[in-house]
């Protein structure tokens, strides 16, 4: 407990919004109930449904002054941007190798281009096409699979559902972070991808 506290007052005073909004959502699922314990894919399909939600409020629809969500109107820019890459060049859509072209279609944004979408679902197809994405999800989707039935089948689910928390505070971060620019953070995900 007192390391968590350390690691989200660290997080605070950096102003990682993000990152703590993914930890305490990790943190929720990790210290949940026994008998929600069992269900670690649905938890972790909960939290992460809140993704549409933190979207919405990023646009402000509603003119209530979210400033601090203000670096989202960037995002579905650059994201737009991606998404024009594709729409451009379909060979992006199945072998990926769009580095290029999303650091053209980010040089109207501004004068410092974007070499990557800053989204990892878009930057799996950016990167290397629609067959890996869905390699993507199907390791994430099996991996909450078979945390669950071993959760079920042990009765010990304590290590599994934290592994479950920190992959789900993970993924909802590298959906709003341009992840894959580091080989250290796709090995940190990957690694308690594997483990979970």
């Amino acid at each position: 407990v007192l390391l968590w506290v350390w690691v989200l007052g660290v997080m605070w005073l950096t102003y990682a919004k993000g990152a703590i909004f993914w930890a305490l959502a990790g943190l929720c699922i990790s210290f949940a109930p026994r008998g929600m314990r069992r269900y670690p894919g649905w938890m972790a399909l909960a939290m992460l449904s809140t993704i549409p939600l933190i979207l919405l409020v990023g646009t402000d629809p509603f003119h209530w002054g979210f400033k601090t969500l203000s670096s989202m109107i960037t995002r579905f820019e650059i994201w737009g941007s991606a998404i024009a890459a594709f729409r451009d060049d379909p060979y992006i859509l199945l072998f990926g190798n769009g580095f290029r072209t999303i650091y053209y279609k980010t040089l109207r944004l501004s004068e410092l281009p974007y070499l990557n979408a800053h989204n990892n679902v878009l930057n799996q197809i950016l990167f290397f096409g629609v067959p890996a994405l869905l390699l993507y999800f199907t390791a994430l989707s099996s991996a909450f699979r078979r945390a669950g039935e071993r959760i079920r089948s042990s009765g010990d689910s304590r290590l599994l559902t934290t592994l479950v928390g920190v992959t789900v505070a993970l993924v909802g971060e590298h959906f709003f972070e341009p992840v894959l620019d580091s080989v250290a953070l796709q090995a940190q995900y990957y690694g308690f991808l594997a483990l979970t």
